[in-house]
């Protein structure tokens, strides 16, 4: 299942497993839940204006395409909406697994309340959360992130005058998202489209239009997932069949390690319950582990030198204003 299946994605289906056929919902296509607005400035610039709507009783939604942009606009944003007194969630990857838990609890009991309140959020909200937002206020993303975003408001169609505005990236979104072309055809077409309500049939029909250059099949990234899943099958048939040969089911961008903050070495470096300490992993890139501490601790479970809160989850940029636990 899915709200974004790209025709060039579907001939390659058919292209695998013969006859495809999609299974439509012909009256959801033709329905428009938001109005589309396309903005030059980067979302700092409206931090007024979404303080304005939370004030106003909005349930504003704000999705970047980092951890660490997510946190920043958390703090800027979390004194003004207590001063409102409606709730302020940041919501990301790297929180604790147990946390999570807790922070999927608060952003349902905010979806649930008749009052404002702000979520700010990276793309896990993409796929994860069945939540009814007022209003959305989004990095630039390709196309189908951006729909899936735009889920997210105005979910049951019963709100009025509900907007998904669309802002320019930061430049770090290009290492993110590195299929060439596709950021730059995204916000080019929402923005010729600027303000109007589009159905999602339209939705649809412009994830053609910005992958209709894609050649999926000669794509590095492509190539690289097919090389790997040819392994799987020849080597192991089955995935995560018993074996250390981690290179095969790793990719970049999901090539992670599990972690827990050093807050919590004290509670846990004699621990012995792998339950307890699972609870209080959550995960990182490799790349990112590397310009880090980590040691091992109890039944092989790491301990990563970084600060934690259970209101923004790990946060690399304020370590330095702590001592390590980790001795």
């Amino acid at each position: 299942m899915t709200a974004t299946m790209p025709l060039k994605l579907q001939l390659l289906l058919e292209k695998s497993l013969g006859n495809v056929s999609l299974i439509q919902d012909t009256e959801l296509l033709n329905e428009a839940r938001n109005r589309f607005e396309s903005r030059d400035n980067l979302i700092e610039k409206s931090l007024e204006e979404i303080t304005f709507k939370i004030e106003e009783g909005k349930k504003v939604l704000i999705v970047v395409n980092t951890v660490d942009r997510a946190i920043e606009l958390y703090e800027k944003l979390k004194d003004l909406a207590e001063d409102s007194g409606v709730d302020a969630i940041c919501y990301h990857s790297r929180f604790i697994k147990k946390d999570r838990f807790l922070k999927e609890k608060e952003i349902f009991a905010l979806d649930n309340k008749n009052e404002g309140g702000v979520l700010i959020a990276t793309q896990v909200v993409e796929v994860s959360l069945d939540i009814d937002f007022d209003i959305l206020y989004t990095e630039n993303a390709p196309i189908d992130a951006i729909i899936q975003r735009a889920g997210r408001v105005n979910r049951k169609r019963q709100k009025e005058n509900s907007k998904v505005i669309l802002f320019q990236h930061y430049e770090i979104s290009e290492k993110i998202y590195d299929v060439k072309g596709v950021l730059e055809n995204t916000f080019r077409h929402f923005k010729e489209l600027n303000g109007r309500r589009l159905t999602e049939k339209k939705l649809n029909e412009l994830v053609d239009v910005v992958y209709k250059d894609l050649d999926i099949e000669s794509n590095d990234k492509y190539l690289e997932g097919l090389n790997k899943h040819s392994d799987i099958q020849y080597k192991y048939n089955f995935i995560k069949d018993l074996t250390t040969d981690e290179k095969v089911f790793t990719r970049e961008g999901l090539d992670t390690i599990s972690v827990i903050p050093d807050r919590f070495y004290p509670e846990l470096y004699n621990s012995k319950d792998r339950d307890k300490l699972s609870n209080h992993e959550l995960s990182i890139s490799k790349k990112r582990a590397n310009s880090v501490k980590i040691i091992s601790g109890p039944l092989g479970f790491k301990f990563i030198d970084a600060n934690y809160d259970d209101k923004k989850g790990l946060n690399f940029k304020e370590k330095n204003e702590n001592k390590s636990l980790l001795y």
